[in-house]
């Protein structure tokens, strides 16, 4: 395989994450430019990919970047709040593009994307749980037939490692676009995927925040409050107790806290099938579930990312078939590794990826589109697709 010199526009967990996977698919490519602000916290992400930082340029300045760093591709994991901003300027030297999703988070962003969108650009978006195999034989099921007509689409997020949406940098709401954004992008994804495509003409939603607020100072930390020890989220409670990765020690019932803490919405196609999609932030360990349900007249698929497991249920004889995926697969079961499967492919000039830039303008336009409508307490909002659809 060839060996690519890739530039990298913030260079986060999830960049080296990404990374991870690139390299071991391909060990002789490397990282020669990077962009990011941050230069330590850079370093920190490359040496947990195996990227040495010190064979890196790194930019702080936009400008040289694209004019000194001249990569063979580039993949962007900012701030959900910079994606289009940076990848309008890679799309306009068509340069092969991995980009972060949402692709952008405001009618502006996406305005700015969509003229590029319609020309099928060469942009690999990381949408990783619709190449996943457990995903690839849920769609081979669908197209089969073997669920007759289809009838209804259901699907469900309850995010089990959700206080990070409100510890971590993602409590901005202003820098994530809100929660519909950051995280329902995936699944709707998934959703218009199943649906070969189809795209809904009405979106209605609704989102609360009922737990993460309160009237705590903002800016307040668990080391500097009274409750430290009382408080089932602070620092010390989550460390003796939980289990789970270590947060900081930010309060998530401050004044500061942004994001809604549970939000739903229902998809309405001209075809007559509509889908039902929700997700909530509040539910923790086992409580947590991933699945979407594909309802026909003949049968029900059921797809559980976090089983890793395949249901079909014969709704006229009774049969239940199940199909078990490995769970030890590496990065959102295995999604990862495809997604760089596509984009050295891309960067090859072999093939289209399987979620392109136009995928991932409609995803966030109906993200945008849910979030309007929940702003608005459950109004109609007609998503403003692309021209060409």
């Amino acid at each position: 395989m060839k060996a690519y010199r890739l530039g990298v526009i913030g260079f986060g967990r999830r960049m080296s994450d990404v990374m991870k996977s690139l390299l071991d698919l391909s060990p002789d490519s490397r990282v020669i430019a990077v962009l990011d602000k941050n230069e330590s916290y850079a370093r920190e992400n490359m040496k947990n990919a195996g990227v040495d930082p010190d064979a890196v340029r790194f930019f702080t300045d936009e400008t040289a970047f694209f004019n000194e760093g001249q990569p063979d591709g580039i993949l962007i994991g900012t701030n959900c709040v910079d994606h289009a901003q940076y990848a309008t300027e890679v799309l306009r030297r068509n340069i092969p593009l991995f980009l972060e999703k949402p692709v952008g988070i405001t009618h502006r962003d996406l305005d700015l994307l969509s003229g590029y969108a319609v020309k099928n650009p060469p942009v690999t978006v990381s949408f990783p749980l619709r190449v996943t195999p457990l995903f690839a034989r849920a769609m081979e099921i669908v197209k089969s037939g073997m669920l007759g007509k289809i009838s209804q689409v259901q699907a469900v997020n309850n995010v089990y490692y959700g206080r990070g949406y409100y510890k971590k940098w993602y409590r901005n709401d202003a820098l994530t676009g809100g929660l519909f954004l950051q995280k329902a992008t995936h699944d709707v994804d998934c959703i218009f995927t199943l649906l070969g495509g189809q795209l809904p003409y009405r979106v209605i939603a609704v989102s609360r925040k009922n737990i993460f607020k309160g009237n705590h100072p903002a800016g307040l930390h668990c080391a500097d409050c009274a409750e430290r020890e009382s408080c089932p989220e602070s620092d010390w409670n989550l460390e003796k107790f939980d289990g789970e990765p270590k947060q900081p020690d930010t309060c998530v019932f401050a004044t500061d806290t942004g994001n809604e803490d549970s939000g739903s919405m229902i998809l309405l196609f001209l075809s007559g099938i509509h889908a039902v999609y929700t997700q909530n932030f509040v539910v923790r360990k086992a409580a947590g579930r991933r699945e979407i349900r594909v309802i026909g007249y003949d049968g029900t698929l059921e797809i559980s990312f976090g089983e890793n497991e395949l249901r079909l249920f014969n709704h006229h004889t009774g049969a239940v078939e199940k199909c078990g995926f490995d769970s030890a697969a590496r990065g959102h079961h295995g999604g990862d590794r495809m997604l760089m499967r596509d984009f050295l492919s891309l960067l090859a000039g072999e093939s289209t990826p399987a979620g392109g830039l136009f995928d991932g303008v409609v995803s966030a336009v109906v993200c945008l589109a849910a979030r309007e409508s929940a702003d608005k307490d459950g109004m109609p909002v007609e998503p403003n697709f692309p021209k060409n659809t």
